[in-house]
């Protein structure tokens, strides 16, 4: 990976102020390149890298489109692969969160969790430790809360 060039392209600022979606530009090539960035042991230190396209922001902004707004961000659609494209898509928070490799749930998982809670009568607490999340997260589950 090339370092980032500097160009002129207009893109970046609106009124000022750096668009969202430069500051995700921004964000996602740190959280690969920089070991001093919080999310670094996730990013780069796992190996995922930015497409050597995408050093340049304008091509990066051509190729994601605009920044649909908030509650969106870009998604790997594989987590073990490269922001490139192709594996990026824009996401809720909701749907990112659940693509994360440290997530401990699926819809099924969860589905079997309303399940053994309703028609089996397992508690709550039971469920958490089962399951390896937080009786909360149980909680919002069977409400229908989390994982709908």
């Amino acid at each position: 990976m090339q370092a980032a060039h500097r160009e002129r392209h207009g893109m970046s600022f609106v009124d000022g102020r750096r668009t969202r979606l430069h500051y995700l530009w921004i964000n996602m090539r740190n959280k690969c390149i920089n070991p001093r960035h919080p999310d670094y042991r996730y990013y780069g230190e796992r190996g995922i890298e930015v497409c050597d396209r995408w050093e340049l922001y304008r091509l990066f902004a051509a190729d994601v489109g605009p920044h649909p707004g908030p509650g969106w961000t870009l998604d790997r659609i594989d987590n073990d692969g490269h922001y490139e494209p192709g594996n990026v898509r824009w996401a809720s928070r909701q749907t990112q969160a659940r693509n994360r490799n440290y997530c401990k749930l699926t819809k099924i998982k969860a589905d079997e969790i309303r399940n053994l809670y309703v028609n089996h009568h397992i508690r709550q607490v039971d469920l958490a430790k089962q399951f390896g999340v937080t009786q909360g997260l149980i909680s919002q589950i069977i409400r229908g809360v989390a994982w709908q």
